[in-house]
């Protein structure tokens, strides 16, 4: 899933891409759905021990 088109929408320049100079905020889910991983600004926010 992307979410660079509404970030554009919004005025979020540093958001919606994976990209160097990007912030680097990433959610990664388990097959069912459920969050595993969370990076807020390239650092671990929340990892599912």
């Amino acid at each position: 899933m992307s979410s660079y088109n509404a970030a554009q929408s919004l005025g979020l320049s540093k958001k919606g891409r994976i990209a160097k100079g990007m912030d680097a905020d990433i959610v990664m889910l388990s097959p069912q759905l459920a969050v595993d991983l969370t990076l807020c600004r390239g650092e671990i926010a929340f990892f599912k021990k």
